[in-house]
């Protein structure tokens, strides 16, 4: 049976493989603002069948995030690529940060940097260590055509129900990444780095176009 725990106290962090529920990105009932540093016309919001793409001058030191605004503990990512604007990619390599302190800009920290996807339509699971934040962020670093990412955030919130399986989720991926230099795209800038955002609505992700 599945056992359902509310995390009510995030002083408390939930005991491992308590807090893998996915938050909302892909059916759009995630309780946050969903940003980026730049998107393109008729980019999605970022979910797995709505990806986002930012300006094609902007592709260096891009990125994607989500604010829940309150103290949340992550587990994985799934990431897939996709095509937008007949333009056709996926991210091989991506930089996953952390927002520590609630709304302060410079309280991003690396968690680590992952292979990713390895084609387009593949959905591929960045997972590590049970990390606790404000916001996540997600920075292509390379990148095959065009750096197009749809995700989902796994974990939980306080308040929300956390699922404990009944057994250990399969991991297809999610090692950290030994590479070190580009070989397709750009690489992005420095972690912590804030460039300008482009917000989107409070509450059920969206975006603006």
């Amino acid at each position: 049976m599945t056992k359902n725990v509310v995390i009510a106290n995030p002083s408390e962090p939930p005991l491992p493989g308590m807090c893998d529920k996915p938050l909302g990105m892909s059916d759009d009932s995630i309780d946050g603002t969903v940003s980026y540093s730049s998107s393109t016309i008729n980019s999605g919001k970022g979910g797995l069948e709505n990806p986002w793409l930012p300006e094609s001058d902007k592709f260096t030191g891009s990125f994607i995030e989500v604010d829940f605004q309150r103290l949340g503990f992550f587990t994985k990512i799934e990431m897939k690529g996709g095509i937008i604007n007949g333009r056709t990619g996926y991210v091989k390599e991506v930089r996953v940060e952390i927002l520590t302190e609630k709304n302060n800009k410079d309280s991003w920290k690396e968690v680590g940097l992952f292979k990713a996807n390895t084609d387009v339509t593949t959905i591929e699971i960045v997972s590590f260590n049970m990390t606790m934040g404000y916001a996540i962020r997600l920075l292509p670093i390379i990148w095959e055509d065009s750096p197009i990412i749809g995700f989902e955030v796994f974990g939980c919130l306080p308040g929300q129900p956390a699922t404990t399986p009944t057994r250990s989720p399969s991991i297809t991926s999610g090692k950290p990444s030994t590479a070190s230099t580009p070989t397709t795209g750009t690489e992005a800038g420095g972690p912590g780095t804030s460039p300008s955002l482009i917000p989107t609505t409070t509450g059920p992700a969206s975006t603006t176009t």
